[in-house]
């Protein structure tokens, strides 16, 4: 099986943006469990503004 990886700027680009959760808690002030809450919520609404089949 082949294997993938990140290229170099791609390994700068994790590690500048590794903080991004940490630094949003921090932010918000919201605990673990609340954070959870927020992203099913966000997912659940992006399905919604999904098309809907024909």
């Amino acid at each position: 099986m082949p294997t993938c990886a990140l290229t170099e700027a791609g390994r700068a680009f994790a590690l500048k943006t590794a903080e991004i959760p940490r630094a949003f808690a921090a932010k918000t002030g919201l605990q673990p469990s609340e954070l959870a809450d927020l992203r099913a919520m966000l997912a659940d609404l992006r399905e919604r503004q999904k098309p809907t089949k024909t």
